[in-house]
């Protein structure tokens, strides 16, 4: 703390000191205004900016500036700053209208944000895109590059983009990309990327069928299927039996249907054998647990022929 104290006093006596506020300070040293943060972290710092000018015939400094002090106006930490204010002459920078639109709320999604909670938002975005752009790097540099890999992430850096663009526009702030940037994300690396996300896109745009009417499997996974997967995609999977399980996903990437062509083993818990599982949601939009199990009709024995026995 001793080695603080000067550093703050040496930053409150060159700030905002240029010869002619100097001049200015000394004919009117009590009257100053302060600046205000673009988006306030909480009320106290806009209602430290709202007494932004003190007007007093005392000879004692106010005791809430604190300047020249570690904890004070102008000391470590402190984004401040203040000029001259002459009564009667000087306009005010903010006003009261102003100091209350910094602290309008946002919405978006549903949710409310305070500016300040705004621009963490944006520092999370700019931080998961600079993950991904990292792992998309890792990805290429690899002996062996796994295409699957590179066009997820790509997916997973192309959404995050989007979702960084919506929200600071919703917010009023600007974009900037430039803290989103990683070392060793060339531009023809990104130029991949983008490209692996328009296949993607080309991709899972709808349900695609083969020339006999079944369904295009878009996926082959090696474990279960996630709750939550890539919109319109078909993914089948092997258990340790050499059964193929199908699961299709909807607009949202949600799972819609589960196919299960055997009994498991379980003629008792599923009497019709081959059967269908159609997925539910809760209000919080968490799978309802144990989906009751369904015969599959006549139609979807077309659509599912090539995995049923």
């Amino acid at each position: 703390m001793k080695l603080a104290a000067p550093k703050s006093n040496l930053c409150a006596e060159n700030h905002s000191f240029s010869p002619k506020n100097r001049l200015l300070f000394s004919i009117y040293r009590y009257f100053y205004e302060k600046s205000a943060p673009i988006f306030p972290k909480n009320s106290a710092q806009v209602r430290f900016c709202r007494s932004y000018s003190h007007i007093s015939s005392t000879t004692q400094e106010p005791s809430p500036f604190c300047h020249g002090t570690v904890q004070g106006l102008c000391g470590a930490n402190c984004r401040h700053s203040f000029s001259p204010f002459v009564p009667g002459v000087s306009k005010r920078v903010w006003t009261k209208e102003g100091l209350k639109e910094l602290e309008r709320e946002i919405e978006y999604d549903g949710k409310t944000y305070t500016g300040y909670e705004a621009t963490q938002v944006q520092r999370r975005l700019e931080t998961r895109m600079r993950d991904y752009k990292r792992r998309l790097a890792g990805y290429d540099g690899a002996i062996k590059t796994n295409g699957v890999d590179f066009q997820n992430m790509s997916i997973k850096l192309a959404r995050t983009k989007e979702t960084y663009k919506d929200f600071s526009t919703a917010a009023g702030l600007r974009y900037k990309f430039e803290r989103a940037q990683v070392r060793g994300f060339t531009q023809s690396l990104a130029q991949r990327s983008v490209w692996a996300n328009r296949g993607a896109i080309d991709k899972y745009a709808r349900l695609r069928y083969n020339a006999d009417g079944t369904l295009v499997a878009t996926d082959v996974l090696k474990s279960n299927p996630p709750p939550f997967y890539k919109p319109n995609a078909v993914v089948d999977y092997t258990n340790k039996k050499g059964v193929v399980l199908r699961t299709i996903y909807d607009e949202h990437g949600r799972q819609k249907t589960r196919v299960h062509p055997t009994d498991h083993g379980n003629p008792k818990r599923h009497p019709v054998g081959g059967h269908v599982h159609d997925v539910k949601y809760d209000q919080t939009g968490k799978i309802v647990p144990n989906p009751v199990a369904r015969a599959i009709t006549d139609e979807e024995r077309e659509l599912y022929k090539d995995i049923l026995k």
